[in-house]
């Protein structure tokens, strides 16, 4: 018993680690962007998204590095791996969804001022339709094409084939963000150009320079690399220890924990008014994930999806197909589309316990 609380509170402490890392890149990104002078939708969709996206990004990264050294024990961090890779897009699709939409709800008065909006236009996300569409697709196709691989057993031989061909479509994604970006200002932009202090010019007072940035972004990305290191040594340890499968514990816990920056991010920035970085976080790091983690696990793990996995990539698809259903009809996102999407998280808890 003392055994699994002491495991249990070195994965809370490393959690805590993981999030505090990803804060201070995060900060350092979207200084990154206002020094850069980008557009809100590609530091949103791109810079923050990848910020914030890699947490499960390393982690499976890390899994199979030690998976290559301790080859005993290799399958159970590589079902670390796939549960962190399947798991992070649907905790986006789902759960992160719920939580903008309980934002816009809880803050509905302080919207109504950043907006200038009644009541009933306070409960919707402003943000560009073109742009949010352009995101959803981009992830049902990437996230589609590297699923089916696992799924279809006639696609095995085409593997490394679609693993280049998600990495060209993540190319082209960026090159459509960031060209778009640039020739389309969203309606709402001057209520969103408050960009938080560099923490290294507030509490060491270094000097706002994009040395320093590049800086902090470094710390950030090693402090989110070893808290990974050690946050995957004690879900082994602890599935063993509780008789629960690596792969289990690793689709439950790891997304909460790695998708926590894009869960806070998208809390205040829903906040603050700024919809087209909150929404634009999240579904720019659905197309990351889709893209990139799926491409490591396709190239370097045994790329098979067992059932709860598969239900797991479904449920993030049907989500997604729920959010461009309504951005076509509508041309809008209300609290609760998103209160909708967030509720598909609880189907995935009922197949797994039951």
């Amino acid at each position: 018993m003392s055994s699994n609380l002491f495991y249990i509170l070195e994965i809370a402490f490393m959690l805590l680690g993981i999030l505090f890392a990803c804060q201070v890149f995060t900060n350092a990104i979207e200084n990154l962007g206002e020094k850069l002078n980008l557009a809100h939708e590609f530091t949103g969709s791109v810079l923050a998204a990848v910020g914030t996206a890699l947490p499960e990004t390393l982690l499976p990264l890390v899994a199979i590095f030690l998976a290559s050294q301790h080859q005993a024990t290799a399958t159970a961090k590589h079902d670390i791996a796939i549960g962190a890779i399947v798991g992070a897009p649907f905790m986006l699709a789902t759960l992160a969804m719920f939580l903008l939409g309980l934002s816009i709800v809880v803050h509905q008065k302080q919207r109504k001022k950043f907006f200038a909006a009644s009541a009933h236009d306070a409960k919707f996300l402003k943000v560009n339709s073109r742009h949010l569409k352009r995101d959803l697709i981009f992830f049902l196709i990437t996230f589609s094409l590297g699923i089916s691989v696992a799924a279809f057993e006639s696609l095995q031989q085409f593997a490394n084939y679609i693993a280049y061909a998600l990495l060209a479509l993540y190319v082209l994604y960026l090159y459509q963000t960031y060209t778009h970006s640039q020739a389309e200002v969203p309606a709402n932009e001057e209520a969103e150009t408050h960009t938080p202090k560099l923490y290294l010019s507030t509490y060491a007072k270094m000097p706002d320079k994009l040395s320093t940035i590049l800086l902090q972004t470094f710390i950030g990305l090693i402090g989110i690399i070893y808290f990974a290191e050690h946050f995957i040594k004690d879900v082994e340890h602890i599935s063993s220890l509780i008789g629960l499968s690596p792969l289990v514990l690793s689709l439950i816990v790891s997304p909460i924990a790695t998708e926590l920056p894009e869960k806070v991010n998208t809390w205040l920035w829903s906040s603050e008014g700024k919809d087209t970085l909150a929404l634009g976080n999240v579904t720019g790091a659905m197309v990351f994930q889709a893209a990139i983690p799926c491409f490591i696990g396709i190239t370097l793990t045994p790329w098979h999806l067992e059932k709860l996995s598969l239900i797991c990539a479904l449920l993030a698809i049907g989500s997604t197909i729920i959010l461009y259903l309504q951005i076509s009809i509508s041309q809008k996102i209300g609290y609760k589309t998103l209160l909708l999407c967030g509720s598909l998280y609880l189907l995935y808890l009922l197949s797994i316990f039951f």
